[in-house]
């Protein structure tokens, strides 16, 4: 294996492999908004009450507007328009990272966030939960990043319907009206389980569910109290007499009120986790978000082709426990933990200085065959 001065950037670069396990199947695919081309003829007309303002309140009340507000504050006059679109914050989103902007709207939630929220996110790296990878991920409801694992294994982050909000955690409909409601995208989404939703739905995020939960019914323990007993729940094989599954209605609603309401902070591949617990609304509020440096810089993240390879190595027998380069804590499986560094997003800096300590790397340099499921696109820095 080449020494740390013998990689180049170029080098490092060949072992990024594309986004693919990751974001293919989450929100993807929605028309890019364009700016108004409505004409507007009175350059001298104003912006209302707004013109009255000191310039830096009226920056200050522009920041506070969500981006369907500051739309339509555009398409009043020419000087509302010049106005908007001369806010360093509103040009940056329109120019780097669109696609959010459509999805927000097309889910509901664009009036939820403001404007300068938007920006400040594409500024971010990080991931709110783990806190320590980096967060390729937008959960829109909280427009906060998010990476893989988190998304999958944290509770918080997942979806469910009105209804069953209603039902289970003993809101109101007028009640949930106080937390971001989205209205689902129907389409085939896919992260650890995959489903066809033909229909939208109307969801909410858990962690807003709980925090609303908590501040209606006064306390976590009173929302606790709100979990029915087991056998309620329990889904019973009608011949045999006898509950059909420990992953079942009751199971998922106990993980959705044991949700951390605050960041893990840790590594959640690392942490017994049931995988057989039904995910019915998977991915259906992410997209995939860059990070955008105070230089202009786009960073996607990048994945590893090392920790592909030997994800796949594992998978078919051919690498076998322990695995060189690779601490799997004692009583877990390899194969969740495999997976996740295979899928793991991380910026630039970290992704160069993982690749000279990759196991999976090692072995590509040293010509074992590369086990893959299809070739990958070329990348560019």
């Amino acid at each position: 294996m080449p020494s740390a001065t013998e990689f180049s950037d170029e080098l490092v670069l060949s072992f990024s492999t594309t986004p693919r396990i990751t974001f293919d199947m989450m929100i993807r695919g929605l028309p890019i908004p364009k700016r108004s081309r409505r004409i507007l003829t009175s350059p001298t007309s104003s912006m209302g009450l707004l013109s009255r303002l000191p310039m830096e309140i009226r920056v200050a009340v522009l920041k506070l507007l969500d981006f369907q507000s500051l739309s339509r504050l555009s398409r009043t006059s020419l000087k509302a328009k010049s106005f908007v679109e001369a806010m360093r914050w509103y040009r940056e989103v329109m120019k780097y990272s669109p696609n959010i902007l459509a999805a927000l709207g097309k889910t509901d939630l664009l009036k939820y966030h403001s404007s300068v929220l938007v920006r400040q996110v594409l500024s971010e790296t990080k991931c709110v939960s783990c806190l320590q990878e980096f967060g390729g991920i937008l959960f829109l409801p909280t427009c906060e990043r998010i990476c893989r694992d988190c998304l999958e294994r944290n509770y918080a982050y997942h979806l469910t319907d009105v209804a069953y909000a209603e039902k289970w955690f003993t809101l109101t409909n007028e009640q949930l009206q106080s937390i971001p409601i989205m209205r689902s995208i129907p389409g085939f989404y896919k992260l650890r389980t995959s489903i066809l939703h033909p229909e939208s739905h109307q969801l909410v995020s858990i962690k807003q569910l709980r925090q609303l939960a908590i501040k209606v019914h006064g306390s976590p323990e009173k929302v606790a109290e709100l979990l029915p007993p087991k056998s309620s729940m329990v889904v019973v094989d009608e011949e045999l007499g006898i509950g059909l599954s420990k992953c079942g209605p009751f199971e998922l609603l106990e993980e959705f009120h044991k949700a951390p309401l605050e960041p893990p902070g840790c590594d959640l591949s690392r942490l017994k986790f049931n995988g057989l617990l039904p995910d019915q609304y998977p991915g259906m509020a992410s997209i995939h978000i860059p990070s955008i440096t105070k230089f202009g810089h786009i960073e996607k993240g990048h994945q590893c082709r090392g920790c592909r390879h030997s994800m796949y190595k594992y998978s078919v027998g051919i690498v076998l426990l322990p695995i060189p380069g690779y601490d799997i804590p004692a009583g877990m499986a390899p194969m969740p933990i495999l997976k996740a560094l295979a899928v793991r997003l991380r910026a630039w800096p970290d992704f160069r200085a993982h690749v000279l300590q990759c196991e999976g790397v090692r072995r590509l340099l040293a010509g074992e065959k590369e086990e893959t499921d299809e070739p990958d696109d070329p990348v560019q820095l």
